[in-house]
């Protein structure tokens, strides 16, 4: 008889706790998350409309990752602070900018007590692979880093990739530009007007782009209509004219 042996005991009774967990979001209707700004108009159209972000196991143990690092970065910088290297300004603090129809919540927003210099830190965890060809930050994560200097009024950022399998760190600093946020806002001026006009953009990318398969509305942004009579509270700008059924997937 072997002494050990693959089995699932403990990873079914994780999947069920995961299945059933509800995860508690801020109430942000009508708003955009600073950490969206990145996704194409069409998802972010979902978002406006209340549309339900579909994830798989897998990828709510990689946000628990990813939110395990936060926790241990904020230990670290607490421990300067009471060292009294540096003075924490903010940390996980929710803003809203009514003008952009933003909500953020800034993982900190630091300054330096040696050179007076003040800092937004944003934090990402990345895999080996994508952390060995970094060589600047993602410009999804440079957007995001402006959304909340302008809400912050912070004028340099530094965005810190920690690699997964390592926990090596890459730091890239970030200055203001204008220009980053003037698009942002004329993307999500576009993405506005469409919904106010109950209709969807255009799909940017074809359904087997990374963007797409890993997107959390892929199931409801490439549905077809369940059959005749189907209704659609979305009218669409794509060229096929296809369009979503309000009761598909659910």
């Amino acid at each position: 008889m072997a002494i050990s042996k693959e089995t699932e005991i403990l990873a079914p009774l994780i999947a069920k706790f995961l299945e059933n967990r509800k995860d508690e979001r801020p109430e942000c209707s009508g708003y955009i998350s600073a950490s969206q700004v990145g996704k194409c108009p069409r998802a972010l159209a979902f978002i406006l409309f209340g549309e339900k972000e579909v994830y798989s196991l897998d990828v709510k143990k990689i946000f628990d990752t990813g939110h395990a690092f936060h926790g241990k970065i904020e230990k670290y910088l607490n421990g300067l602070r009471e060292m009294g290297d540096i003075t924490i300004e903010a940390m996980e603090d929710r803003k809203y900018d009514e003008k952009l129809k933003i909500t953020g919540k800034c993982d900190s927003v630091i300054k330096i007590n040696a050179t007076g210099e003040r800092y937004l830190i944003e934090l990402k965890s990345i895999k080996d692979a994508g952390y060995e060809w970094l060589k600047e930050p993602k410009p999804e994560h440079v957007g995001q880093a402006h959304v909340y200097m302008q809400m912050f009024d912070v004028r340099k950022a530094l965005i810190v990739y920690e690699n997964k399998d390592t926990q090596k760190m890459k730091e890239f600093l970030v200055n203001w530009d204008p220009k980053v946020l003037d698009e942002i806002r004329k993307k999500l001026k576009k993405v506005f007007k469409k919904v106010a006009q109950k209709k969807l953009p255009a799909k940017p990318y074809v359904e087997t782009d990374w963007q797409c398969r890993y997107c959390s509305f892929k199931k409801y942004c490439w549905a077809k209509d369940v059959g005749e009579g189907a209704m659609s509270i979305f009218d669409t700008d794509d060229r096929k004219g296809d369009t979503l059924d309000v009761n598909d997937g659910r």
